[in-house]
Order: structure tokens, then C-alpha cells, then sequence
């Protein structure tokens, strides 16, 4: 009989089945990679392009050309291609990163093959029609200008620019890079990185020989430049040096009943060795609602709602960050809190059962990563994209549940103690 009195013993995950998506080349070259089985009834699509904020020449027209590239195309209005995306219950997403952009399809596979012709065509003869372009112009101009108020963005904006500079992490968007735009820059753009240009396709969900067939039908048919190549985000990582001297930054908000507070410094990325270690010991500071950082300055001082650290990892760089709001009249004594709390993590070595609270929170937080068929291509794209292997998430756990509370000290005093921390306030 099933003791329903106690509570289940607690049996931290140290291992992720992790299987290889299958390989497929189109009939143009292009790698197409698919995962999922025949029964699934819905799929994504998705097509990657090297089309990201990194390839500007002014600021947003990347980001205007992937926005708009599903708003018409030639021979289709962009209400005629809503209208019959959604008479089949489908939907298209358009994503800009730094250094890629996609386009993909959610739809019933039983659908596909009515749609996939048209999806093809928004994605090589997009209309960028003029009134759709204005309309971009006038939502995006309006949403930053209120924005713009917000403490929060002025906070993050600054921190951004400080670290990274001209580099398109640390760009931060006016209102004339928007009221520039231009049909033609579109156009070129578009012209420049996406037409014949190489692409990736990840399939997930419905992955029947059916499907593929119809994928090849349509994206297999598209010509694409010679020498195209299937490494499209490999070899491409540039070393970014952020500025190492340490920084104390005030931006004064009128009336703000509440201070936005930034600080970060520079950290290593995915492919280093220390990531590991360096990630654990960032979420004991404040990476999950138990934190250190949450119980200090949350739940004993009741300076904030919220406090939150993280490590992030771009491609060419990575930075520890932690954020919060806080009343303007406690704005200092939370951050000498802050630091407080970093300098213990460098003197005092993490308590056993604070730490396993915290391996078992960040490898239950894995699996998640990898809850259903769309999840996991997600996580197959940022690997295909970092130019890393499956390897990496079973280094993670595999690492995860072995380093120790002496590890953690001597990694906070290598990352920690003398960080060139970057502290913007802004606010009252």
C-alpha cells in the first residue's frame, strides 16, 4: 500500500537521454534535421537563416526585415496569408537575434502541404508592402517611447552600452533608427541574407517520411548561391573584451518612486570550464526563489519584490548580472546587501544541504528544458547554433552534482572577489 503520509524520497536527476536529431540534405544541400515520431499530430518548422542584428547597417532593418518577412508576399496580402494561416489553425513566428534570424511554422501535419508553399514564398518574395512597414514603424516607435520611461529599460540600456559598446550586444535602439526605415533598405536586406542565401531546417513534433517529403518538395526546391555551406553558425565566434575597470554610474529619473539597480562584470561562456562551476555558485547568489540574494534583501530586509542573478552566454561573450527594484530610500543599503553577500560566497564555504537544494533545483530546471519534442528542439538548435554538442548537457549534470563547496570558494574568488563590476542605478 502506497504510504501517502510521508513525501517521496527525492532522487536527483544525474543523467539526460539525450538523442541525436536525424540528418537529412535537401535536394538543394541545405541540412535539414528532424526529430519526433509519425504519431505526433502537430509540427514546427522552423528555417534559420545568418541573418541577425549583427549584420546591420543601420540599426533595425534586420530586425524589420525578419519582423515583416510574414506580412504578405508577392501575389498575397498580408490579410490573405492571416486569413489562410488561420483557417488551418497554423501560425508563423519571425525571430531577430544577434546573430541569426528564423522564420518558422506551427501547424496540423495533416495541413503542411497546403501550407508549406506559401510559407515558402513568404520567405523568398516577401511584400514588405509600405502601409504594413508604416504601421511596424508607428507600433515599435510607440512602445519605446513608453519604454523609455521605464526605469528598468534605462537601467538595462545603459548596462548594455557600457559593457559592450558598439558591438550590436550593446546597441540600444532611438526612435529615428526606426523612423529611417525604408522599403528598399528591406528589400536589400532581405536580398543580402536571405534570398539564395544557405538555411537550416529543424523539424519537430510530426516527423513522418510524409512530411520531410513535403518539406523537400518546397524548401528543397529553393536555388541556392554556390558554395553554400551547412556550417552556417560555426566558426564564427570573435573574442569581445569587455571593459575591465570597475564602474559606479547614476541616472537620475525625476520622481521615480523606485531605483532601478544593474550591476555586472564579465564572465566565461558555455565552452569554458569553469561555466559550471561559475553557474551553480551564481544561482546560490540568486538564481531560484531561495537564494541568498532573495532571502537577504526580499524576505529579511523587504527592500524588493524581486532580486535576480544570472550568468548569460552570448556567443562571443558572457556576463554575470544581477538586477532588481528597489524604494529609492533603501537603494544604497541594498546594494552594500548585494555586495555583502558576494563577499561571503568568496570567505564562506556554501553549507551541504544549501548546496544540494540548489543542484537539485538546477537539475530538475534541465529536464525541463527537455519536456516534449519542441522543447528539445530548442535545445538542438542553441547547441547547432553554439557550435556545441550533446555532450555539453550531460557534461552539465554529470558536473553539476560533483563539484564541491570548496570549488565553489576558490571559483568566487577567481570570478567574484575582484570582478570590474559595472553598477548602474537609475532613478530619484
Amino acid at each position: 500500500m502506497i504510504d501517502r503520509k510521508s513525501a517521496p524520497a527525492i532522487l536527483p536527476a544525474k543523467k539526460i537521454n539525450i538523442t541525436n536529431p536525424d540528418y537529412i540534405a535537401l535536394d538543394n544541400g541545405m541540412p535539414l534535421y528532424a526529430m519526433g515520431n509519425d504519431h505526433e499530430e502537430v509540427v514546427k518548422i522552423e528555417v534559420l537563416f545568418d541573418a541577425g542584428s549583427d549584420k546591420n547597417s543601420q540599426q533595425q532593418v534586420a530586425e524589420a526585415t525578419c519582423n515583416l518577412s510574414d506580412d504578405g508576399h508577392v501575389g498575397l496580402s498580408a490579410s490573405a496569408v492571416a486569413e489562410k494561416f488561420e483557417y488551418y489553425g497554423a501560425s508563423i513566428e519571425t525571430l531577430c537575434e544577434y546573430h541569426l534570424s528564423s522564420m518558422s511554422l506551427y501547424a496540423m501535419a495533416k495541413h503542411v502541404h497546403k501550407l508549406m508553399p506559401v510559407f515558402c514564398d513568404l520567405l523568398q518574395t516577401p511584400e514588405f508592402a509600405t502601409g504594413e512597414l508604416e504601421n511596424y514603424k508607428v507600433r515599435n516607435i510607440q512602445q519605446l517611447k513608453v519604454q523609455s520611461e521605464k526605469t528598468e529599460y534605462m537601467a538595462r540600456m545603459r548596462m548594455r552600452n557600457e559593457l559592450f559598446g558598439d558591438h550590436v550586444y550593446g546597441a540600444v535602439p532611438a526612435i529615428s533608427h526606426f523612423e529611417n526605415l525604408s522599403r528598399e533598405q528591406l528589400q536589400n536586406f532581405h536580398a543580402s541574407y536571405y534570398a539564395t542565401k544557405p538555411f537550416i531546417v529543424i523539424v519537430s513534433g510530426c516527423a513522418s517520411e510524409a512530411l520531410i517529403k513535403q518539406v523537400n518538395k518546397t524548401l528543397g526546391s529553393i536555388k541556392c548561391a554556390p558554395g553554400s555551406t551547412a556550417n552556417l553558425f560555426s566558426n564564427q565566434k570573435h573574442d569581445l573584451t569587455l571593459k575591465q575597470v570597475p564602474q559606479k554610474i547614476k541616472i537620475t529619473k525625476q520622481g521615480a518612486l523606485q531605483s532601478a539597480v544593474r550591476i555586472a562584470c564579465a564572465a566565461v561562456n558555455k565552452s569554458h570550464p569553469d561555466y559550471f562551476k561559475l553557474n551553480l555558485l551564481i544561482n546560490v547568489l540568486g538564481g531560484y526563489f531561495g537564494s541568498r540574494l532573495m532571502s537577504n534583501i526580499r524576505e529579511d530586509k523587504g527592500y524588493t519584490y524581486g532580486i535576480g542573478s544570472s550568468l548569460v552566454a552570448y556567443r562571443d561573450a558572457a556576463i554575470i548580472t544581477i538586477a532588481t527594484e528597489v524604494g529609492t530610500d533603501v537603494t544604497a543599503a541594498t546594494l552594500e546587501e548585494i555586495y555583502k553577500e558576494i563577499n561571503k560566497l568568496c570567505s564562506e564555504e556554501i553549507p551541504a544541504h544549501e548546496l544540494q537544494v540548489v543542484k537539485n533545483y538546477m537539475s530538475g530546471s534541465m529536464l525541463r528544458l527537455f519536456d516534449g519534442t519542441f522543447a528539445r528542439a530548442e535545445r538542438f538548435r542553441m547547441l547547432l547554433t553554439n557550435s556545441l554538442t550533446n555532450e555539453y548537457y550531460q557534461n552539465f549534470i554529470a558536473s553539476l552534482h560533483q563539484i564541491s563547496s570548496k570549488q565553489l570558494i576558490e571559483t568566487a574568488n577567481q570570478y567574484l572577489l575582484h570582478a570590474p563590476w559595472t553598477e548602474v542605478v537609475c532613478g530619484d
